[in-house]
């Protein structure tokens, strides 16, 4: 249920799909060096 004071905002998907887009294809070092500069970018810049 949904109420008036729900003051939850979404990211956008376009941003998002580039960020991944971006990190994914130029990280290098498999995927715990992908994971983390995904997490310190989505995490740590936008919060």
């Amino acid at each position: 249920m949904t109420t008036s004071d729900d003051h939850t905002t979404h990211p956008r998907l376009a941003p998002l799909a580039w960020v991944f887009a971006r990190y994914g294809n130029f990280t290098l070092g498999g995927g715990s060096a992908t994971t983390a500069v995904l997490h310190h970018e989505l995490v740590g810049k936008r919060r």
